[in-house]
């Protein structure tokens, strides 16, 4: 009777398709809505499934390959993310993952224009920001 439990984990670094990087690490922050999950997986009775998690919803089973697993996110909300994977064994033993992070922000940063205003003497009294936007014609 099998009693131990699967062994897996996560990749340390996480692939994304948009931003300047085409992965980050644990922790990182992107603008990419989709990330590729992935990590390494053994049983000596043979994985049955890892499920992937983000906090407590189940994500979806990650596709299961030799000895690793990968999984590719749906489309994220912009913020704090919290992955962990859950290794099951053909005897239906398991073994959760440390968890990997990622921020994910989609909202890019605003240019603006922003003109102060000087007393004669040189120093600031005022100054004003409009976005760039809002300038355009």
């Amino acid at each position: 009777m099998d009693t131990t439990a699967a062994a897996g984990s996560f990749s340390t670094s996480i692939g994304t398709d948009s931003g300047s990087a085409a992965t980050i690490s644990t922790g990182g922050l992107t603008k990419d809505k989709t990330l590729d999950l992935s990590g390494p997986c053994s049983d000596a009775n043979g994985v049955s499934k890892v499920e992937v998690y983000d906090g407590a919803t189940l994500l979806g089973n990650a596709t299961i390959s030799g000895n690793s697993w990968s999984y590719t996110t749906g489309s994220l909300s912009d913020g704090s993310h919290s992955f962990t994977a859950k290794v099951i064994d053909n005897a239906g033993n398991s073994t959760t993952t440390a968890a990997v992070t990622a921020t994910v922000d989609t909202l890019a940063d605003e240019p603006s224009l922003t003109a102060v205003i000087h007393a004669e003497d040189g120093t600031a009294v005022d100054a004003v920001t409009w976005p760039l936007a809002a300038l355009t014609p």
